[in-house]
C-alpha cells in the first residue's frame, strides 16, 4: 500500500490544508492529558522566547544589523510559531471547556489521558478508507479486504493553517541553519575557536527543539508543504540582495557575499534543491514513522 500512498502525496490539492481535524493541533501524538500538552507547549515557548530577548539585548548595538542574519530570522520564525501554536491550542481547549462547563467534567478533560478510540479519530490516515484529501488509510490486518469508507471534509481553522505554514516552514529552516553553520561557518570562523552558549541556541537548540517538536506533536506534515521553506528562503535571499545594494560591505555570510555572484549562486541552488529538499524529506519520512508507531503501539494495542 505504500506506492498509492505515496501518489496521493503527490495531488494538487496536498498544497492545501483540507482533510485534516483542527484537534491534530492541539493534542499530542502519544496521548498525553490535555494539562500535561499544554504546559509543555507554555515551557517550549517560554524558554525560546526567553533566549530570543536575550539575544535581542545583546547585539542591541552590534555593528551589523542584529535583525538581517538568516539565523535570526529564522529564530523569530521558531518562536512565532511556539507561540502561535501554544495560543491555538489554548484557545481550543479553553473553548471545548467553555462549551460543557462542568467542574467534574473540566478536570478529567485536562487531567486524564484521551481514550484510544477518542484520540485515533483526529487521524484520517487511520480510519480505513480514502480521505478527501487523498490520504489512503492504513488497512487493518484483520480486514485487509474492508471495503473503501469516505470521511467527510476536513478543514482546519485559519490560525491553525497559518500554525501548519509555520511548522513545515521553520522545521526544515531550523536544521538548514544548523547545517550550514557547522559545515560552512564555523570551520572559518578563527575569532572564535569555541561555541558559546549563545550560537548553541541559536544553531544547534534551536534544531532540536524542532525535533522533539515532530516527535511530541501530532502536527501533520505533508511531502508537497516544502513550497513553504522554499518560499522562506525566496524572501531571504530577496531581502540579502536588497541589503547589499545598499551598501557593498554588507556581506553576511561569506558563502552569500554578493559581490562575489558566482559561488554564491552556486551555494544558492545546492541549499535550496538539495538540502532544502532533502531536509523537508526527512521530516516527512520522521511523520510517517511516527503514525506508523502509533498505529502498532497505541491504535493496535492500545498501549501507549
Amino acid at each position: 500500500m505504500a506506492c498509492p500512498s505515496l501518489r496521493n502525496e503527490f495531488r494538487l490539492r496536498m498544497f492545501g490544508f483540507s482533510g485534516v481535524k483542527a484537534e491534530r493541533f492541539c493534542y499530542s501524538q502519544w496521548r498525553m492529558p490535555v494539562a500535561v500538552y499544554l504546559m509543555y507547549r507554555f515551557l517550549l515557548m517560554s524558554y525560546g522566547v526567553c533566549w530570543l530577548v536575550y539575544i535581542s539585548v545583546e547585539h542591541g548595538d552590534a555593528e551589523q544589523a542584529w535583525g538581517a542574519y538568516l539565523t535570526i530570522w529564522t529564530y523569530i520564525l521558531l518562536n512565532i510559531y511556539l507561540i502561535a501554536h501554544f495560543l491555538a491550542a489554548s484557545v481550543h481547549h479553553a473553548l471545548t471547556i467553555y462549551e460543557s462547563w462542568n467542574v467534574i467534567r473540566c478536570s478529567r478533560y485536562l487531567c486524564h489521558r484521551p481514550s484510544t478510540t477518542i484520540h485515533a479519530r483526529m487521524f484520517t490516515e487511520l480510519n480505513g478508507g480514502v480521505s478527501p484529501a487523498g490520504y489512503e488509510a492504513i488497512p487493518s490486518s484483520e480486514a485487509p479486504d474492508e471495503a473503501v469508507v469516505e470521511e467527510p471534509e476536513y478543514r482546519p481553522p485559519w490560525y491553525l493553517c497559518a500554525v501548519w505554514v509555520l511548522f513545515s516552514a521553520v522545521s526544515s529552516a531550523a536544521v538548514m541553519v544548523t547545517f550550514v553553520f557547522f559545515v560552512f561557518l564555523f570551520p572559518s570562523m578563527k575569532d572564535y575557536p569555541h561555541i558559546n552558549l549563545e550560537n548553541l541556541q541559536e544553531h544547534l537548540l534551536n534544531s532540536i527543539i524542532i525535533i522533539v517538536e515532530h516527535l511530541v506533536s501530532a502536527s501533520p506534515y505533508r511531502l508537497l508543504h516544502v513550497v513553504y521553506p522554499f518560499v522562506y528562503g525566496v524572501v531571504y535571499l530577496a531581502f540579502s540582495v536588497i541589503y547589499w545594494a545598499g551598501d557593498h560591505k554588507r556581506v553576511m555570510y561569506p558563502i552569500l557575499d554578493w559581490n562575489k555572484p558566482g559561488p554564491t549562486v552556486g551555494y544558492v541552488f545546492m541549499v535550496g534543491f538539495v538540502f532544502i529538499p532533502l531536509l523537508h524529506l526527512f521530516f516527512f519520512l520522521v511523520h510517517k514513522l511516527k503514525i506508523a508507531v502509533y498505529r502498532r503501539g497505541c491504535v493496535g494495542n492500545d498501549g501507549l
